[in-house]
């Protein structure tokens, strides 16, 4: 068959056997309170949100093979921070200002609870090497590649789930702020600046200084009273190494502290900012990534693609900044503690 005719019937016979387009879903109504959308319309945004169980579930894939290399650090019956697996010999690595000096407990995915002591510390990145008594844990993988911004992220808890998904924003830097920190009471009741007490695990407990050094100098500066040196010390940042004099029995000795700092206001919590990190400042380098984590969570790897650890998230630090030390610094820092470790205890 030729001609108009022949044609319209060949395409009468083509379109005839196609389904019907279906329907567009519809659309959840909106709330008889003009402006406000019903409950529907809500429950389908919030299913949408960047930590949504859906959203999450997706990356289940990238914190799988963290599953045994995380655990959560408990003292008494509250979990205050996680802490990364870092030998199977039973070493982790957990953000140290949180743990206190109590003793603490590590609760793995497996459901065990191991009794986890403090054997190391390093106060300018707030890390605290840890020691469980345990031969067969999983290490978490570092990566080897440098972290760019833009990279998407995602914080491991144990069992595998994620955390938390976030975007880095910032490369590797140093976050300076706060009050100079050497972990030192000098005494009130005496002349001139005698320390009374030297708290454990700070820079001036790891540079050496004791109970009863007198402060000679500070920076060359000569030191006559408690206030002098207090005032000194704070006008300093983290990181910086503090040229200190001191007397101890009749000789004099020269220490290099290198300060740790904790951050200033604002408070810990805040109806603006989020509940944030109490130690959250005065870091050599971190990665800053968007990740809204609680700060419960620091301790715990941070996650790319492949599952290999991009860096150890050490600080909440506002509505949308989150700290990570960086894969590489975290490899360098682990083996200066093990250097410095407490050794095992006998069995």
């Amino acid at each position: 068959m030729s001609g108009p005719i022949g044609a319209r019937a060949a395409l009468a016979a083509f379109v005839a056997p196609l389904a019907p387009i279906p329907p567009l879903p519809p659309v959840p109504p909106i709330s008889p309170v003009i402006g406000l959308p019903s409950p529907a319309l809500c429950a389908h945004e919030e299913s949408l949100e960047r930590n949504a169980p859906a959203v999450l579930e997706a990356f289940e894939p990238w914190t799988r093979g963290a599953a045994s290399s995380v655990a959560e650090v408990l003292v008494g019956a509250r979990q205050v921070a996680l802490a990364t697996v870092v030998a199977a010999e039973g070493l982790l690595v957990s953000k140290a200002s949180e743990l206190g000096d109590e003793g603490c407990v590590c609760r793995f995915a497996d459901g065990r609870l191991l009794a986890a002591r403090i054997v190391a510390r390093d106060p300018n990145f707030d890390v605290a090497l840890l020691r469980v008594e345990a031969s067969d844990l999983r290490p978490a993988p570092w990566s080897a590649l440098a972290v760019t911004p833009g990279r998407l992220v995602v914080s491991a808890g144990p069992g595998g789930a994620p955390r938390a998904l976030g975007i880095v924003g910032v490369a590797p830097a140093r976050v300076t702020g706060g009050r100079a920190r050497l972990g030192v009471v000098l005494a009130f009741d005496v002349q001139g600046a005698v320390v009374a007490q030297v708290r454990p695990g700070t820079p001036a407990a790891l540079a050496g200084l004791c109970a009863g050094d007198r402060l000679v100098s500070i920076d060359g500066a000569e030191v006559s009273s408690r206030g002098e040196a207090v005032r000194r010390i704070h006008a300093r940042e983290g990181g910086e190494t503090l040229d200190l004099v001191v007397e101890r029995g009749g000789r004099t000795l020269s220490l290099a502290p290198v300060l740790a700092a904790r951050a200033p206001a604002p408070a810990r919590s805040s109806w603006m900012e989020g509940e944030q990190s109490e130690l959250r400042a005065g870091f050599p380098s971190v990665l800053q990534h968007d990740t809204v984590l609680d700060p419960r969570d620091c301790g715990g790897p941070l996650l790319g693609p492949g599952g290999a650890a991009v860096g150890l998230n050490i600080a909440r630090a506002g509505r949308v900044t989150t700290y990570a030390i960086p894969a590489a610094e975290v490899v360098a820092l682990v083996e200066r503690l093990r250097e410095r470790a407490e050794p095992a205890e006998d069995g």
